[in-house]
């Protein structure tokens, strides 16, 4: 029925509670208007009695139509007793209460004389003692009932007296003498009132309703497993793509070898990445599951819950992230083997390890309309010793990335990366994704109450932290099995149907094949050489000495095919590079808006905006003087370098330049910005996201550079100008070279074409510039990340990092040969 409905959800909300992290006060719950603290319903509490006969000195007295009320309770205090029973001390003292009422009397011998009237009584010192007993049974232990083994009332009455005439006057006169056999009268009766509100109104239906709501959960099957969707030939195995393995498990294994403190700044960054969690690592449960609000529960009784959060990070023992479910773990540990095999290649398994976990709410206690009663007080719940695995279904068809290529990515990183994440996500096929089972062992459970308001209301609830206290002493192991199994049975499917609501908030239908824009975005900032050829330049074969120079310089410093040469061409070039490279030989570029360009000694860092995943801040090559050789050719490329270089109507007028380096150094400055990935999160919300700064070292050997320079020679020039005799009467051979260069038309000069071998290259360091304890772990994740692309991308990389960095180091070359005929033709003049 409702009754039962409430039940369960009121448990299922609780086992819910019970997986979080501890307690930071949410939003306060909030009574129903109207409803009185537990003080004022006492004092407006009005009990009536029956009537009670006695008899003293001969008289027999009767009290009746015997109403009380202005109850009041000085304190009350209880303690869960250590003995082999389930036993709970509880006493009220100080209690005060007045009674009015009728009382009739006559002579016991004679019957005379006799008569009736008023009666009034009050205490202020009175007290009841209670020892309580749980009775466990049933095939899961439970208990199903609570008895009272021992009451002891202890009445005092400072006010006691008869109204009504000559009979009132002749009991006033025997009042000290009657007071004590009513007090002896009232003490059972009180302890059968005590037994009956404790057993009937509120222990036993408290038992009734654990035991109905938990046996549906010792009754499931723990054993069971989310139908876990079966694979395709075209869905991604994650234990075989080495571009995600390798970097989860050199993730997972600095996990496994991090300082405990590592792990939760780790776990804490994880939470503020996914806005799971905030800044500090608070996770707040109804922004993750949704829970319901209130629950009822006996007749007339209703329980508010909210500002539901958990924090546990500083207990967190072991963190192991998105590892294949077909992979082992480093150290060997598998939390929910079954779930993982059942998972197949699509499945990513999350596991956790805390030494203690704890979860609090703000808890309102409303009972309805017979007493319009209302209290509010903390609650919390705390595990020891949790394990905890989850394993999910990711699966992602490869076909659907089929459109997108390393180029595409590297181009989208640099632009700020929105597309591919949107693209990555496409691939995913959300309709499986499924949660195949949460699992969850615990150790031991705890929970506590607090009052939130001063006055009797915080010793009562003392007795109900007392209550649970014995509880989960005594009855843990029943518990407990109730807490794992609704974890691997109702909890999962809640969280499975919470995660696909999530993704399907969170991704679009943006295709892979949209990307190719960016290409062609890239293609605009680095646009094909199009400067026109002057109707005067000559032909540089007809130049019979620029061909002999462009031979002799290719015999003495190319190598052979020993890989040697005449002339050592580091000592040659090493004074060109010095043009254009700083004081540490370095050749800089700096990222604005996603574009590279050469900045020399004033390299700057311009970070993208905060919406970017990836920005480049700066770049810079050094090593770039470890030359192996140096080949000119003028007028048309050899076979072997027409293939790769484009010079088109500028090939006659073009010299052609290739570069081979034994070995050179990429340093690039990076801020790496990942959002909050929840739907209200937003991307410039500083406490959002995950934000890094760093830098990475990569290595290059073995590349080559094929460089296409357009050099127009005007024949008018060379006729009026540089003359033989010219040349011959310069002074030196620097004045010579700027006489010859007066010939050369700057305006049509320039880069035709810049091509780039990127030879074989590995990440020789990384660092992250960061206080926090995990930076460690981020630069071992990056670091294997860059070593699996490179690893199982590299001919890819090879190709498509050529292609970008010679599409957009061409504009920056091209600048920098400009820059520097500018200064170097500035005053260039011949001798006269």
């Amino acid at each position: 029925g409702k009754e039962a409905e409430w039940r369960t959800r009121m448990m299922h909300a609780v086992l819910i509670s019970t997986l979080a992290l501890v307690a930071v006060p949410g939003a306060q719950a909030t009574c129903s208007s109207g409803r009185r603290n537990l003080d004022s319903y006492l004092a407006d509490l009005v009990v009536d009695l029956d009537a009670e006969s006695f008899s003293a000195y001969s008289f027999d007295i009767t009290v009746s139509n015997l109403r009380c009320d202005s109850f009041d309770l000085g304190s009350v205090s209880s303690d869960a007793v250590d003995s082999s029973a389930s036993t709970l001390d509880a006493s009220a003292m100080d209690v005060g209460v007045t009674c009015n009422g009728e009382y009739s009397f006559e002579q016991s011998w004679l019957g005379w004389p006799y008569g009736s009237g008023s009666v009034s009584l009050s205490t202020s010192t009175s007290s009841v003692y209670l020892r309580l007993v749980a009775l466990p049974a049933g095939e899961h232990g439970l208990p199903f009932d609570v008895d009272v083994s021992t009451c002891t009332a202890l009445i005092q009455l400072s006010a006691f007296s008869f109204s009504g005439g000559l009979s009132a006057s002749i009991l006033n006169t025997l009042s000290s003498a009657i007071r004590p056999v009513v007090e002896n009268t009232l003490e059972p009766r009180v302890c059968d009132k005590a037994e009956d509100v404790l057993l009937n109104v509120g222990l036993r239906q408290l038992t009734s309703a654990l035991d109905d709501s938990l046996t549906p959960y010792l009754n499931l099957d723990t054993d069971g497993i989310a139908t876990a969707r079966e694979s395709t030939d075209d869905t991604v195995a994650w234990g075989s793509w080495h571009l995600f393995r390798d970097p989860v498990e050199a993730m997972n294994v600095a996990l496994l070898e991090a300082e405990e403190d590592h792990l939760e700044a780790a776990a804490t960054a994880l939470l503020n990445l996914t806005g799971v969690g905030d800044a500090d690592g608070v996770v707040h449960l109804a922004d993750v599951v949704e829970l319901p609000s209130s629950f009822g529960f006996m007749d007339d009784a209703e329980l508010h819950l909210s500002g539901i959060a958990m924090r546990g990070l500083p207990t967190l023992t072991r963190l192991q992230l998105l590892r294949p479910a077909s992979s082992p773990a480093a150290d060997g540990m598998a939390l929910d083997p079954d779930a993982a095999r059942a998972a197949n290649v699509t499945g990513l398994v999350f596991e956790v390890s805390m030494r203690q976990l704890k979860v609090a709410a703000e808890v309102d206690l409303e009972l309805g309309d017979a007493y319009n009663l209302c209290e509010s007080a903390s609650a919390a719940v705390t595990l020891e010793g949790i394990d905890v695995s989850a394993v999910v279904q990711v699966p992602v068809i490869e076909s659907r990335m089929s459109g997108l290529t390393v180029a595409q990515v590297l181009d989208g990183l640099g632009s700020g990366g929105d597309d591919v994440m949107q693209c990555l996500l496409r691939a995913v096929e959300f309709e499986d994704l499924t949660l195949v089972r949460v699992k969850a062992v615990v150790n031991s459970l705890g929970a506590s109450i607090e009052g939130k308001r001063s006055g009797v209301w915080l010793d009562v609830a003392h007795l109900l932290d007392n209550t649970i206290h014995l509880l989960l002493r005594d009855f843990p192991s029943p518990l407990l099995r109730a807490l794992e199994a609704a974890v691997a049975g109702p909890i999962t499917a809640s969280l499975d149907e919470s995660l696909r609501g999530y993704a399907n908030r969170t991704h679009n239908t943006s295709s892979c094949i949209a990307l190719a824009s960016l290409n062609a975005a890239v293609e605009e900032e680095s646009p094909a050489f199009s400067k026109p050829v002057p109707e005067d330049a000559v032909p540089l074969l007809n130049l019979s000495m620029v061909s002999i120079a462009a031979d002799v310089v290719t015999g003495l410093l190319a190598h052979d095919e020993r890989g040697r040469s005449l002339v050592n061409p580091q000592a040659v070039m090493r004074p060109i590079l010095s043009l254009v490279t700083d004081k540490q030989n370095r050749l800089n570029f700096a990222s604005t808006a996603g574009q590279v360009r050469s900045t020399g000694d004033n390299a700057t860092t311009t970070p993208n905006s905060l919406s970017s995943i990836l920005a480049i801040n700066s770049i810079s090559l050094s090593g770039l003087d470890n030359i192996s050789s140096v080949a000119l050719a003028v007028g048309s490329p050899p076979p072997v370098w027409a293939e790769n270089v484009s010079t088109g109507e500028h090939s006659a007028y073009a010299v052609y330049v290739q570069v081979e380096v034994d070995s050179f150094t990429i340093h690039t400055d990076f801020s790496l910005h990942l959002g909050g990935l929840t739907p209200s999160s937003s991307s410039t919300d500083e406490k959002n996201g995950l934000r890094l700064h760093g830098e990475v070292d990569v290595v290059i050997r073995n590349a080559s550079t094929l460089l296409a320079l357009v050099v127009p020679i005007l024949h008018s020039a060379l006729q009026d100008n540089v003359t033989l005799d010219r040349l011959l009467s310069s002074d030196s051979g620097t004045t010579a070279l700027r006489c010859a260069l007066t010939a050369l038309d700057t305006t049509g000069a320039g880069v035709a074409d810049l091509v780039i071998d990127t030879g074989v290259w590995h990440v020789s360091g990384m660092r992250i510039y960061s206080d926090a304890a995990w930076a460690s772990i981020i630069e071992d994740v990056l670091s294997s990340t860059l070593a699996s692309a490179l690893d199982i991308w590299s001919a890819e990389v090879r190709v498509a990092l050529g292609d970008l960095a010679s599409r957009r180091l061409r504009s920056g070359v091209d600048d920098a040969l400009s820059a520097l005929l500018l200064d170097s033709l500035g005053n260039a003049s011949c001798p006269e």
